[in-house]
């Protein structure tokens, strides 16, 4: 896969996620909202898994048990909120809550770790 299309793909799931924020802070729009962070997310890790595809059968395994940990997890969560006709913008906040609270936590480990970009 080429540098250019990988870059374009990026792009393109961060568009869907910033779209995906507007949606949610709206009741009417949240189930739209939700559809665009899904999308974004498909892209994502397609993209990440075609450019730089784990090695080897365990690799793989890790990535699919990975991906279904996930999955279930976010699945009974979403159970959990009642649907009362606002229930796609409720849904995300128990996701934004810990998203949060991890990007906050790598961000310090990546900063307190020495690790930095290189442009």
């Amino acid at each position: 896969m080429s540098a250019d299309l990988v870059a374009l793909l990026y792009l393109l799931a961060a568009v869907l996620f910033i779209l995906a924020l507007r949606g949610l802070s709206n009741p009417e729009t949240s189930r739209r909202g939700n559809l665009f962070g899904m999308v974004g997310m498909a892209i994502a890790i397609v993209t990440t898994l075609a450019s730089h595809p784990p090695e080897g059968a365990g690799a793989w395994a890790l990535v699919i048990v990975g991906i279904a940990i996930g999955g279930t997890v976010g699945a009974v969560i979403a159970r959990r909120v009642p649907d009362d006709g606002h229930a796609g913008a409720r849904r995300g906040i128990p996701f934004a809550r810990r998203n949060g609270g991890s990007a906050g936590g790598g961000c310090r480990t990546l900063r307190a770790g020495g690790l930095r970009h290189r442009g």
